[in-house]
């Protein structure tokens, strides 16, 4: 299901650390602390997968690890790749490599150095699936859904308008 062709690449938001960053780690760049949940997503291809979700999604890599890529598209929003065929389930493997692979599993993504339009775009210019096109949802937002490489489902998503507050959207799913 591999549909990510590198084109040519647009700089994302992340490619550069922020000051709190650079100030707490010079050695790479990335401000390293426990993470209260993260993703690990099992994968066929590393290589391509690591280069569409720096190239595509907008991630950076936190640490060279052997064997498996952790990256960080900001703050508190890590995911590691691992090979697929190093599972420690090994009865999953043949699950990752077939039509259901990253079936069941999203991943919602809060704008905040960029837009929905932006991922977008880079998406069209990596012949990237896209799930389903940038639009505004009931909740307030705007979203892109996007596949990688292996078919899991990553959602971008911002604010419509900054000043609604919480109960004013809930009030306008009451009127519909």
């Amino acid at each position: 299901m591999t549909t990510f062709h590198k084109s040519r690449q647009m700089p994302t938001p992340n490619d550069e650390p922020t000051d709190t960053e650079s100030q707490s780690n010079e050695a790479n760049d990335i401000d390293i602390y426990p993470i209260p949940m993260f993703a690990r997503m099992e994968v066929t291809d590393m290589e391509d997968s690591t280069d569409w979700c720096r190239e595509v999604a907008g991630f950076r890599e936190v640490a060279p690890l052997p064997g498996i890529a952790y990256l960080r598209y900001r703050k508190y929003a890590d995911v590691m790749l691992v090979p697929a065929d190093e599972s420690e389930h090994p009865e999953q493997t043949a699950q990752a490599s077939s039509e259901l692979a990253g079936h069941g599993l999203s991943l919602t993504l809060n704008m905040e150095n960029e837009t929905v339009d932006d991922v977008f775009e880079r998406a069209q210019l990596n012949d990237t699936t896209v799930v389903s096109a940038p639009e505004e949802t009931p909740w307030n937002t705007r979203q892109v859904t996007l596949a990688d490489p292996d078919g899991y489902r990553l959602v971008f998503t911002e604010p419509v308008d900054t000043e609604l507050d919480f109960e004013t959207v809930m009030n306008g799913f009451d009127s519909e």
